[in-house]
């Protein structure tokens, strides 16, 4: 994204980010959205990563959630941390 004039940026990080919340497996989805987070404005990133959270709650089998839990975690910000831990 840096290396984007900044008039293109703001347009390639929407599509950017709504080609990541279409991804329809959730463990894919939870990776793309955080990896995703850094580069946008600190405004959007506490929402993306609340996407994040939500497509790992939606993972039906426990074990595949619990360890997707685990890697999406240290990304999180603590409010977002705190309710993604008791969810689980």
């Amino acid at each position: 994204v840096p290396h984007l004039p900044p008039d293109a940026r703001e347009a390639v990080l929407a599509r950017t980010m709504g080609a990541a919340a279409a991804i329809s497996d959730e463990v894919a989805r939870m990776h793309a959205l955080v990896d995703l987070a850094p580069h946008l404005p600190p405004s959007l990133q506490e929402a993306v990563l609340a996407r994040a959270v939500e497509a790992t709650a939606a993972i039906s089998n426990e074990v595949l959630q619990m360890q997707t839990l685990a890697t999406l975690a240290p990304s999180l910000p603590p409010n977002l941390r705190e309710a993604a831990l008791k969810q689980a």
